[in-house]
């Protein structure tokens, strides 16, 4: 069944020895040339074939590194942009956005392709409305994850590796110290510079997982009160605009001290350049609320949903997961093209804007920590309780996410 409803969504032919990809987007001709600028400036410029738009923490990075292998897929300069959703401000700012991408010159008329990944788009029908406007026939692709790991995955990215990584900083900046004042203050100013590379987050003032889940599930339940007949709109709702940036309201149960035995006052740590992230960790997760956005605004068998777990070697075997992103391909419009050897060689894959996630990770390597089950048992019952937003039961189907 789920490999039926997986083809289904892929919108293409295929049978146990048959693999029909669909035609490429723009009718194979991304690039602007003289038959088809409707400005000068766009001459030469070409648009993405397709935009990988989330989720989040879902393996938007590993997809399109390994899409990169395909021989008619040429990378954009920038992986994630972000264009659409933070710095567009009319038709004038779009050429600028092409620029991010090979020209005509790069591309060809072979049939070639370019696309970008950018997990924010998701959440933001703005990016949705812009890019139906702009790159009509573009294929989305959206990647959903077990939301309970994702939101996890996004608490240690977001929050937990970004304070660490203030750490890893100071202790940088301590090395070129400690060597500058070993040659002007001797032992005095190594052993200075030594204590504070072994500086260490007190981990009593790191908020914990569960603290910021209930409070978040609290704060959607009160503002989707009396909205149950509107399946779209949850993370513009609550979490933008005016009253959705401030995360104070939300977090306020959230003890911002605590007391040791001692009586020493702890203060704990809340602000990091992450917390949009850190207080819609589940929200990012209410899949059907997002999807059907990009729905409405490109047609649907330009919409394809993955699951991330359809990436996970360990789970499927390299030689299932290339199937699985050759599937992609055809849907992009590409021949076909083995992706096992780049699956195996690439691993798991971050975007590298974060301490400590610069490089990829092998397999072998690669682990996942587990959430409490209780504590996953109550993140479960709550997307059940708001279906009509989360479309756990659609999407647990799909890609098999246990409750328990």
């Amino acid at each position: 069944m789920r490999q039926f409803l997986g083809f289904i969504c892929f919108a293409i032919a295929l049978s146990a020895n048959t693999r029909t990809p669909l035609s490429l987007p723009y009718d194979g001709r991304p690039c602007y040339e003289p038959a088809n600028t409707p400005s000068a400036e766009l001459l030469g410029l070409c648009r993405p074939s397709f935009l990988i738009i989330g989720a989040g923490k879902s393996g938007t990075s590993s997809l399109y590194s390994y899409l990169q292998r395909h021989p008619m897929v040429l990378p954009a300069r920038s992986k994630q942009t972000h264009f659409w959703r933070y710095d567009y401000s009319g038709p004038g700012s779009v050429p600028g956005y092409y620029g991010n991408f090979p020209n005509a010159t790069q591309l060809g008329s072979g049939g070639r392709v370019t696309g970008e990944a950018s997990p924010g788009y998701l959440p933001s029908s703005e990016s949705a409305s812009r890019t139906g406007e702009h790159l009509k026939g573009v294929r989305i692709i959206v990647l959903v994850r077990d939301p309970v790991e994702r939101a996890y995955s996004s608490y240690k990215y977001n929050y937990v590796n970004a304070i660490l990584g203030d750490v890893r900083a100071r202790g940088v900046r301590s090395r070129r110290r400690r060597r500058e004042r070993e040659a002007k203050v001797g032992i005095d100013g190594h052993m200075e510079a030594i204590n504070a590379e072994l500086e260490e987050v007190d981990k009593r003032r790191l908020v914990t997982f569960e603290e910021f889940v209930d409070a978040e599930m609290d704060y959607i339940r009160k503002c989707m009160q009396g909205r149950g007949g509107e399946r779209e709109g949850v993370m513009e709702r609550c979490f933008e605009g005016r009253d959705g940036e401030d995360p104070s309201e939300q977090w306020k149960s959230i003890p911002k001290t605590l007391v040791d035995e001692r009586g020493v006052r702890i203060d704990r740590i809340f602000d990091t350049n992450g917390n949009h992230l850190v207080r819609s960790m589940l929200a990012r997760g209410m899949y059907s609320s997002q999807v059907d956005v990009w729905r409405r605004h490109h047609r649907e068998e330009n919409v394809h949903v993955m699951c991330t777990s359809d990436l996970d070697v360990r789970e499927m075997g390299a030689d299932i997961v290339g199937e699985k992103i050759d599937e992609v391909a055809a849907f992009i419009g590409l021949e076909k093209f083995d992706f096992e050897p780049a699956v195996g060689a690439i691993g798991v894959l971050n975007h590298g804007s974060k301490p400590g996630y610069e490089r990829a990770t092998a397999w072998d390597e690669y682990w996942k920590d587990d959430v409490d089950p209780n504590l996953r048992a109550k993140i479960v019952s709550f997307f059940k309780e708001l279906e009509v937003w989360t479309g756990w039961n659609e999407y647990s189907a799909l890609c098999g996410w246990s409750a328990a």
